[in-house]
């Protein structure tokens, strides 16, 4: 008999929580793949802008969907997904020697105080549950062992603080709403050279035509006419974000420029707001299926990376006590870089659709799938 999945478990960080949280269960069950396969095969890579009303800043979001789990089911791994699970449930699954893929508030768990830029509540990150350990007394719930991709280190944390994190509501619209996963047997290697391609072309279909006017290639615009208006929406000042150093209050505007920073370097994207994770997806699957087109938006996508990347850089050197100089300067630092990135994105995105479909052409005529 096989051991459990959890008993074969290895911390490793990575680059997106969530991709990094399921390339580490899956290895568990025996199935090792770089982080940049299971990300990209979800098909999802994207753009979304969450406008807020008043001085609390705008979100942006460089994922379509928060686990669409089409990467498990190209690998043949069922899951069973379950909102609102239950502690009890919790602990009868890792009795059970399963690894729970859990969805959390990562500003409500106790060691992101520590790290830099991931202190705003944000209810779209994941961790994996792989053990637990008894009360100290009798008056405690004990611990479960955490493994956070942001960190080195397997982490020991108090249960209560896990449960806190699981059921914020300090995130709207993006909630962990208490979701949890928890992966079935027999995932198989991916054929990239047959199923990438339509991964690719499924991203760039839902950026390329999204179904919502903030979403995709047109939220992209509709942040750039919105970083305009942020001196006259984002005014006044916040609370600082917790544990940050510097003023009692901080700017609004440069709360925003800040946390656009955050959303693009820091918040598990692996910096520059997921595309240098994409590109080396794209560059795997042109390994398997040589295509000009490929290549070409390789290139495109890693383009745009760097120019998200100086982005986030340049907001994350605010300080509250930056001057209005420096705040004029950055937001017209950001502006340009959007204008760069712009096009090369819909240029990245338009050869990948014409890959796919010569990838389906020869698979219809016998040649190469």
């Amino acid at each position: 008999m096989s051991r459990p999945a959890q008993s074969r478990y290895q911390h490793r960080a990575g680059a997106n929580c969530e991709s990094a949280c399921l390339r580490n269960a899956l290895a568990a069950q025996g199935l090792a793949l770089e982080e940049e396969v299971v990300f990209g095969l979800d098909g999802n890579i994207g753009f979304a802008l969450f406008e807020r009303e008043g001085p609390e800043p705008d979100l942006v979001v460089g994922r379509q969907t928060i686990f669409p789990g089409q990467a498990l089911r190209l690998l043949g791994c069922s899951v069973q997904a379950q909102q609102r699970t239950p502690l009890s449930r919790l602990r009868q699954w890792l009795a059970q020697g399963e690894v729970v893929v859990a969805r959390v508030d990562l500003a409500a768990l106790p060691h992101h105080a520590t790290l830099e830029g991931a202190s705003a509540p944000f209810g779209g990150y994941f961790v994996n549950l792989c053990g637990q350990l008894p009360p100290l007394n009798s008056d405690g719930e004990g611990e479960f062992l955490v493994s956070d991709p942001a960190c080195a280190e397997l982490l020991r944390v108090p249960v209560d603080q896990v449960q806190q994190a699981r059921l914020s509501s300090a995130c709207p619209p993006i909630n962990p709403n208490g979701w949890c996963y928890v992966l079935g047997g027999g995932a198989q290697a991916p054929a990239l050279e047959r199923l990438g391609p339509a991964a690719l072309a499924q991203s760039a279909r839902e950026m390329l035509r999204p179904a919502l006017k903030q979403q995709g290639c047109s939220g992209l615009l509709q942040l750039q006419r919105r970083v305009a208006q942020w001196p006259e929406l984002k005014r006044g000042t916040l609370p600082p974000p917790p544990g940050s150093p510097g003023l009692p209050r901080w700017p609004a505007l440069t709360w925003q420029l800040r946390a656009l920073g955050s959303a693009i370097e820091l918040w598990g994207t692996g910096g520059g707001l997921f595309r240098p994770l994409w590109t080396r997806f794209i560059e795997r699957v042109a390994q398997a299926l040589p295509d000009p087109a490929l290549n070409a938006a390789a290139t495109h996508i890693a383009r745009s990376a760097q120019a998200w990347q100086h982005m986030g850089q340049t907001c994350l050197s605010l300080t509250p006590s930056s001057s209005a100089e420096a705040l004029r300067h950055t937001l017209n630092e950001v502006q340009r870089l959007l204008s760069l990135l712009i096009p090369e994105e819909r240029l990245a995105l338009e050869h990948l659709a014409q890959a796919d479909v010569r990838a389906r052409r020869q698979h219809l005529a016998g040649g190469p799938p």
